[in-house]
């Protein structure tokens, strides 16, 4: 959509939605992601805040699918019980997260 200002509508659209065409389409073979575009406080341009890949992965903060089923950039806060978590050493992470 395009929000109205103090005096005019936007320029361009500040938030949507969009399905795009992941590879060159084929008979046998039609790969789409789908995006969802917001636009920061501050800003008059529309960027893209999560992805749901061709495989199904659900990505946050990041546009590279690493195949994980959902990826999330930058801190992620949970208000609710979390039952179960996977952590993975990259580099020496673990020293940073407190299991040394």
């Amino acid at each position: 959509g395009r929000g109205y200002g103090a005096s005019q509508f936007a320029a361009a659209s500040t938030g949507f939605i969009s399905m795009v065409a992941a590879a060159t389409f084929t008979n046998t073979s039609n790969p789409t992601y789908m995006t969802f575009n917001v636009t920061p406080t501050g800003s008059v341009t529309a960027a893209e805040a999560m992805r749901i890949a061709p495989t199904g992965d659900i990505l946050i903060g990041t546009t590279t699918d690493n195949g994980s089923t959902f990826q999330v950039a930058g801190t992620s806060t949970f208000s609710s019980t979390v039952t179960s978590v996977s952590l993975q050493s990259q580099m020496g992470a673990w020293s940073a997260l407190g299991f040394a």
